[in-house]
């Protein structure tokens, strides 16, 4: 009876988050996860106890962190001074174009890269505005760069965070891999931008934009000494989310005031969405749903998933755009707990990448969009399909490739 009560609850919290909103029940994606933790509860499925142990303390400590220090980031006003330096050198269109993509792929890999997207999406907005820039073409590379660039490091993306915590692989092992190849996507990125709008940029100058806000060089400082501090202990091996949150409590020790501001500003809905998730995901697994489902695909992808490169991927590229990356990948993991390394490199860089296939297919995507939207610039499905499909199939054929020469594919 609970086997078929916890699947049902997990089909319903699935369709709220992949829906993102139905005009029959517009609560939004964070909401929707939460209902499907509290039905589990509930309806018998999990215990209190239980649900409480399934969610990750380690994943949403590690995000919170982050996410203080991305508020700190962005009150510094150091993102808005980097952007204004380049629009004063009066450059090439294109150049400027290379500039967002790199910029969007390494922020991403030292922060989140929805919280890169939230920062940066009103910026590139304006500075395209007022520099005479088609906008279209920076929102859509800030967009896809950051899902690039997120895969580099196991704080890029939350989909990359919960690898983190099922896989054991340790944050410089991971970023010696991944690093290396994500440059090269970023790059490969960088071309097939200036190659798509050739048209649209030739002969366009850049003209001079003024600061949108004050650099706070006291802040700035502060945040990159902190900045500094927090990868030293993610490449020293520590447990990254207490170096993460001690890297919360150092911006605030180091400004010696009480981080109220800050707090305020961190992305709780979707802290609340990843804690939701889990304990629905743990129904679902407690039920023996998730066993089930992976002896099902063990003809088709076999017991070790990444010896299958090719059925691997594109189960990884659909699954994620029809479920959402985060769910796709906490069910998958749940489901190979003891895979190789290869699996987990794969896996993260296929359901990241995945999030560049369409508009709706990762979080970072949308933000830009409605962001956009607030700064009078609309950014289409079809605007972003154009690019989303090609871009996806060639960055994920590439980074595969790259997997396979260092023995990982």
């Amino acid at each position: 009876m609970h086997r078929g009560i916890a699947l049902g609850v997990f089909v319903l919290a699935y369709v709220l988050i992949a829906a993102r909103r139905l005009h029959w029940l517009p609560i939004g994606r964070p909401t929707g996860a939460l209902l499907g933790a509290v039905l589990m509860v509930l309806l018998g499925c999990l215990t209190k106890e239980q649900a409480y142990a399934a969610v990750d303390g380690d994943t949403i400590a590690l995000l919170f962190g982050m996410m203080v220090l991305q508020v700190e980031l962005d009150r510094s006003g150091l993102i808005d001074a980097w952007a204004s330096s380049i629009a004063s050198r009066e450059g090439s269109a294109s150049r400027l174009l290379v500039g967002v993509v790199f910029a969007s792929g390494i922020l991403s890999a030292l922060l989140v890269n929805d919280a890169v997207c939230l920062m940066a999406t009103p910026l590139v907005a304006r500075l395209c505005r007022l520099g005479g820039l088609p906008p279209l073409p920076y929102l859509l590379a800030l967009a896809t760069s950051s899902n690039v660039g997120g895969a580099m490091t196991l704080t890029g993306t939350p989909q990359c965070v919960i690898i983190g915590g099922l896989s054991g692989i340790s944050y410089a092992r991971y970023a010696s891999v991944m690093v290396p190849i994500g440059l090269g996507l970023l790059a490969l990125t960088a071309i097939f931008f200036c190659v798509a709008f050739r048209r649209a940029l030739r002969g366009v100058r850049i003209r001079p934009v003024p600061p949108q806000s004050t650099l706070d060089r006291p802040r700035a400082r502060r945040f990159l000494v902190t900045l500094g501090l927090v990868l030293v202990g993610f490449l020293a091996g520590l447990p990254l989310a207490w170096v993460a949150l001690g890297g919360a409590c150092a911006s605030a020790l180091l400004r010696f005031g009480e981080p109220t501001e800050n707090l305020a500003r961190v992305d709780w809905p979707l802290l609340l969405f990843f804690a939701s998730l889990f304990v629905v995901v743990g129904g679902v697994a407690q039920s023996g749903w998730i066993d089930q489902a992976v002896q099902g695909l063990e003809p088709w992808l076999t017991a070790r998933p990444e010896t299958r490169v090719v059925p691997f991927a594109a189960f990884s590229l659909v699954a994620s755009n029809l479920f959402s990356n985060v769910p796709f990948v906490l069910v998958l993991g749940h489901g190979y707990p003891g895979a190789a390394e290869g699996f987990w490199y794969q896996l993260a860089l296929t359901s990241t990448l995945a999030g560049n296939l369409t508009l709706v297919g990762s979080v970072a995507n949308l933000i830009v969009a409605e962001a956009a939207h607030r700064e009078g610039v609309h950014v289409g499905f079809l605007d972003y399909l154009k690019v989303g499909v090609p871009l996806t199939l060639l960055t994920t054929a590439a980074g595969l490739a790259a997997l396979a020469l260092a023995g990982y594919a």
